[in-house]
């Protein structure tokens, strides 16, 4: 029997999809299995259909399974079925897409193809309000079954799949492009082509059809002389074929069997729009074929840093900067060693989240599962004479180390200088990157975790540079009053579900901190302040979504009639959207008044440019200050 069985679509056999992302990244996770020796089990299902999945794991002999993994978030009978009747298995999911942004920007495009071709398209292909809310309902239940969740991107990880109610981990696997579709890139001079892509499905979506407009606009604002030195072309189905209007510069190339020749002799890959979510597979194989690749600033943002040396971030109403990026493309992009890099990260990230399946003799990486059996974190021989950290940590104590000097060390610089030891809480430390940062540079720190799984990972790596304790029921900490000069949390207020919670947790913080002691944390206010056109379709979707919810659940309350979706209430409801709490400034100020603290400051950042850092202080040592 398997240790792992794989449940995928079985659109991962139809030649006609061979390039489509999903199917792309599925490979993936092929690849890392059979890399690592694992034995596992592939399951095709039509397409998603959960009640396939569903009847072939009650058919299956699942005594000795430790894994399944399924591909999408639509399988939640299935992970149900077994959180049920085998609670011995870990449930892996990976999440392609966060469906509810994903859906705004999908509406975004589809606004768009109303108002240019009011006719073009029969409204009844595109889903309406009720599908993209069914499929949030999905996630959030995907959420609360599955063991761990895998994003394809950071972003995606940190701001949606972490934030839905009763979340699990969410551990990003970032997609690279696997060894069986890079072989199949050739290599070949470049021309000035000029390639504007429209993905390998059968037909143009809202998403596509926006970064071609946007493409084909900057394209006709060229002077003549400028034009003429290119030949720009748009793949893909045009149906109908004056979808994106007339097309004077740009050639239409119809729909390609395959991508691999015509990136081969493009100079610039042309991906111009800020909508959608994951992570555009078609990035990392212009990388990976020598070309540049144009992107909107939105777009490069939730990039991973390995691809941006060969990005060309244009926005896509100016044409200044368009003009600029055709001169710059003229120059070879850099040697990429992005798909390396990606692939190791992600092979870090699933060596821990299958750790029990890996083959005796190999160390996995970290494990991120609570519950999971106790493996040791690094054998005897990882460690170097002088006692250094084993390879795989160091990317912890990286990340830890960019945290502190960016988010944590500004708020130390008040209590340099005081007399006796400076004391830190770090609440929710996670795996101790921060705890290890702060230890380095001289504080006495101690890490509050609730998972237990993280808490033996943080302790077994840093123990003996600093102290680790669990986190209680209600977010106590087991420490004296009065203890830390400093409180820092980066994620956990931000996962709080309710009122009680974060009252609880004010309450607690104040409590451990000294007298003039400094309390500071992440937030993501209510609404967004960012000021885009993103921001205020998310905001007004979300907030008729939760009206809806709430209408609807107060409605069946009356009734009698249970929640529409399992385990939630509407006290879930009550001031949030997502699952976890959004409160307006002024509301979350108003808690921590009445917490205690006294003085409250306001931080952004360019790295978190949605939310914003707070710190409050307790009043007594600024009271004495002005004495």
């Amino acid at each position: 029997m398997s240790t792992i069985i794989h449940i995928v679509p079985d659109s991962v056999s139809n030649a006609g999809k061979a390039y489509v992302g999903s199917t792309k990244d599925v490979a993936c996770r092929t690849e890392f299995f059979a890399s690592r020796g694992i034995k596992v089990s592939e399951y095709l299902c039509r397409r998603w259909a959960d009640a396939d999945a569903l009847e072939h794991l009650k058919g299956a002999d699942l005594s000795r399974c430790k894994y399944v993994v399924f591909e999408y978030e639509t399988f939640v009978e299935s992970l149900a079925y077994l959180k049920e009747e085998h609670p011995h298995i870990r449930r892996v999911v990976r999440a392609h897409n966060a469906n509810l942004p994903h859906f705004v920007d999908y509406y975004r495009g589809m606004g768009r193809i109303l108002r240019d071709k009011p006719n073009s398209m029969a409204p009844e292909r595109f889903p309406g309000c009720g599908e993209a809310l069914r499929r949030y309902q999905l996630d959030v239940r995907c959420t609360q079954l599955a063991d761990v969740m895998l994003p394809i991107c950071q972003w995606e990880a940190t701001h949606y799949w972490s934030r839905l109610q009763g979340a699990c981990p969410a551990v990003c696997v970032p997609y690279y492009l696997p060894e069986k579709f890079g072989s199949q890139l050739p290599r070949q001079a470049k021309s000035d082509l000029f390639v504007c892509f429209m993905g390998t499905g059968g037909l143009i979506t809202p998403l596509l059809y926006d970064s071609a407009r946007n493409t084909i606009e900057l394209v006709e604002s060229l002077p003549d002389h400028e034009a003429d030195s290119w030949v720009f072309c748009v793949t893909g189905v045009l149906r109908p074929k004056n979808i994106l209007g007339r097309l004077n510069r740009v050639v239409s190339t119809g729909r390609l069997p395959s991508p691999m020749p015509i990136l081969a002799q493009a100079r610039i890959v042309s991906i111009l729009s800020d909508l959608g979510m994951g992570f555009k597979t078609k990035i990392l194989e212009a990388v990976e074929a020598g070309c540049w690749v144009m992107v909107t600033p939105d777009v490069a943002r939730r990039l991973p840093e390995a691809v941006l040396p060969h990005c060309l971030v244009v926005a896509a109403d100016d044409s200044g900067a368009f003009r600029a990026a055709l001169k710059a493309a003229r120059t070879p992009p850099p040697a990429s060693r992005a798909n390396e890099e990606l692939r190791a990260e992600a092979f870090r990230a699933m060596d821990g989240v299958f750790a029990e399946a890996l083959p005796l003799g190999r160390v996995a990486s970290v494990a991120v599962m609570d519950g999971a059996t106790a493996s040791p974190l690094f054998e005897p021989e990882d460690k170097g004479a002088s006692g250094d950290l084993p390879p795989y940590l160091t990317q912890i104590v990286a990340d830890g180390q960019r945290a502190w000097e960016v988010f944590v060390e500004p708020a130390t610089r008040r209590f340099n200088g005081q007399p006796g030891e400076r004391r830190m809480i770090h609440y929710g430390c996670g795996l101790g990157g921060v705890v290890y940062a702060a230890a380095q540079a001289g504080w006495r720190v101690m890490g509050v975790e609730r998972s237990q799984t993280f808490l033996r990972i943080a302790s077994q790596a840093f123990g003996p540079a600093a102290e680790f304790r669990a986190m209680g029921g209600h977010g106590e900490i087991s420490c004296d009053s009065g203890w830390a000069d400093l409180v820092f949390s980066e994620q956990e207020v931000c996962g709080l579900a309710t009122l009680d919670e974060l009252g609880s947790v004010l309450s607690e913080a104040f409590r451990v901190l000294r007298p003039g002691g400094a309390f500071r944390f992440f937030f993501i206010p209510w609404p967004w302040e960012e000021n885009s056109l993103r921001s205020r379709c998310a905001n007004l979707f979300w907030s008729t979504a939760s009206r809806h919810y709430t209408l609807e659940l107060r409605l069946r309350a009356v009734a009698g009639l249970p929640p529409m979706v399992p385990q939630m209430t509407l006290r879930s409801y009550d001031k949030r959207t997502l699952g976890y709490l959004m409160l307006p400034l002024w509301d979350m100020d108003r808690l921590l008044m009445k917490a205690g603290f006294a003085i409250i400051k306001h931080y952004r950042t360019e790295t978190t440019p949605l939310g914003c850092w707070i710190t409050a202080y307790r009043p007594e040592l600024l009271a004495r200050d002005k004495t």
